[in-house]
């Protein structure tokens, strides 16, 4: 069975990560698309895409390889923290699902670059609460953040996420917030400096105001693309319903892991209706998505049920991610 296959992390499981990544993405790597040089980017991201050269194609890969990076990022940030238990599949491929259904959101562009900073800042937040001492940690997790907004400037919308983060898993404090905020700055003095002795910071400055707080294009959404949105948020919605009703029956720190989840989520989705973002934030409503799927599928008593309703969930996400 598909869904046991992931959850026991069967050899069988495996074999069909590969195959499925290639149904969901298949339409993406096949169709024409559009390179990043056209638009105004931050300078390192710039550098990026001169590197992996002008073609679609290579920059889908770059994209597919990183989705595929934090496939396992995810899973090894469950079985580190424990927010599912068992050496489990399922939040990767959860996540491999949830970001697959808009061929568009595949392409190359700068969140998926700071995705793996995003994660990593994550991670060591949740380290952090564990510590007596969080100042070198909250600084570590700050500057992940921040090094990934030299690739994507809207990043730094994240760092109250962060401050929100530190509050719920109570080590916020002036002391740690300073830190934090020293953490954010320093890789953006690094740059500036840089390019101030290269006689190149009002490029620098131009490019970083126009990337920060430029709108951007809204995805035009028919009927099947708000019935599959319609989709995705009742299974997070139905996620959080069920984390919120687990929270008692589990360890302290484990509850207060699945409230930055949950925060995640929300303050994400809540960037994404702004004129500043749009459905390129699906990513990062992955990384937290990841584990409430998880949770919703395995609050499905009944094992066919469970099965039937992963591989329904997987067979539209594909269908989709072909359509839109």
């Amino acid at each position: 069975m598909l869904y046991r296959s992931f959850k026991d992390n069967t050899f069988v499981g495996l074999l069909l990560v590969p195959i499925i990544i290639l149904l969901l993405w298949g339409n993406a790597l096949l169709a024409n698309g559009e390179t990043a040089g056209h638009e105004v980017f931050m300078p390192f991201y710039e550098f990026l895409v001169s590197l992996i050269g002008n073609h679609p194609l290579t920059g889908k890969f770059l994209t597919l390889f990183i989705a595929f990076v934090i496939h396992f990022g995810v899973n090894r940030f469950n079985a580190r923290f424990s927010l599912i238990s068992g050496h489990t599949l399922i939040p990767g491929i959860s996540f491999l699902i949830f970001v697959s259904g808009y061929s568009q959101v595949q392409n190359i562009q700068p969140v998926w670059i700071f995705l793996p900073f995003l994660l990593l800042a994550l991670g060591i937040l949740f380290y952090s609460s564990s510590k007596k001492e969080h100042s070198s940690t909250i600084f570590n997790a700050s500057f992940l953040v921040s090094l990934g907004a030299v690739f994507y400037s809207k990043g730094l919308f994240f760092m109250p996420f962060m401050w929100w983060a530190m509050i719920l898993l109570n080590i916020f404090s002036l002391r740690y917030w300073l830190a934090s905020m020293l953490g954010m700055i320093l890789p953006f003095i690094f740059l500036a400096s840089g390019y101030y002795l290269g006689g190149s910071f009002d490029l620098l400055f131009s490019n970083f105001i126009e990337t920060f707080i430029s709108p951007v294009a809204f995805y035009e959404h028919n009927m099947f693309t708000n019935l599959y949105n319609a989709l995705l948020l009742v299974i997070l919605f139905g996620g959080v319903l069920i984390a919120i009703q687990r929270l008692n029956s589990i360890k302290i720190i484990t509850r207060k892991y699945y409230r930055v989840i949950i925060m995640l989520v929300i303050y994400s989705i809540g960037l994404m209706i702004t004129p500043f973002f749009s459905m390129e934030l699906i990513p990062v409503v992955g990384i937290g998505a990841a584990f409430l799927i998880t949770i919703l599928f395995e609050n499905v008593k009944k094992t066919n049920t469970r099965e039937i309703l992963f591989f329904l969930f997987l067979l539209i996400t594909i269908v989709s991610g072909w359509l839109i």
